[in-house]
């Protein structure tokens, strides 16, 4: 807004001075400066060109603001923690152009249709034993839902050294 703010008044300016100085050059009978028939802020395509800088300021202001709304949901959160768990189904990196290294583990919560994304580092992908985890979900201060983690959940967790399910022996014994 500011930038535009700035082109406009500069744009004004440039054509007052032109002007005037246009108005000294007649009455001296000197050499005038022509100028292009003007319409809108920047000249014979100025029309267009407005609206695209109007319209892409107010898309970029928003996307910006739309960002930090969503830093500061997740910054100013003080809520408990809720776990849910949830289901790996990929864990991958990206290198971007040769340099630059993305880590993201890709995860299905029960009752959704669409896998998440979360960021994340070599290190804590390496303690994945299995394809399950639980998902650290905060309230969020605007009460925008947010996953802060997802924690490995332990091989021993899920069986016995049997093989079954941690509970199956208790129910084993109780049935007898």
């Amino acid at each position: 807004g500011g930038l535009l703010i700035g082109i406009v008044v500069y744009q004004r300016r440039a054509r007052r001075k032109r002007a005037d100085h246009n108005r000294k050059a007649i009455e001296l009978g000197e050499a005038v400066e022509l100028s292009v028939d003007k319409q809108g802020w920047f000249g014979s395509h100025g029309i267009i060109l407005g609206l695209v800088i109007v319209a892409g300021s107010l898309l970029l202001g928003g996307g910006s603001m739309l960002c930090w709304c969503f830093t500061a949901n997740a910054m100013l959160d003080n809520s408990r923690a809720k776990y849910q768990p949830v289901r790996i189904t990929e864990m991958t990196m990206t290198t971007h152009s040769f340099l630059f290294r993305e880590y993201t583990i890709e995860y299905e919560m029960p009752g959704r249709d669409d896998d998440q994304k979360l960021m994340s580092t070599p290190e804590h992908m390496d303690q994945f034993e299995t394809d399950i985890g639980l998902a650290v979900i905060r309230e969020g201060s605007f009460g925008w839902p947010w996953v802060e983690n997802i924690l490995p959940v332990a091989l021993d967790d899920i069986v016995d050294e049997n093989g079954d399910p941690p509970n199956e022996a208790q129910n084993r014994e109780e049935d007898n």
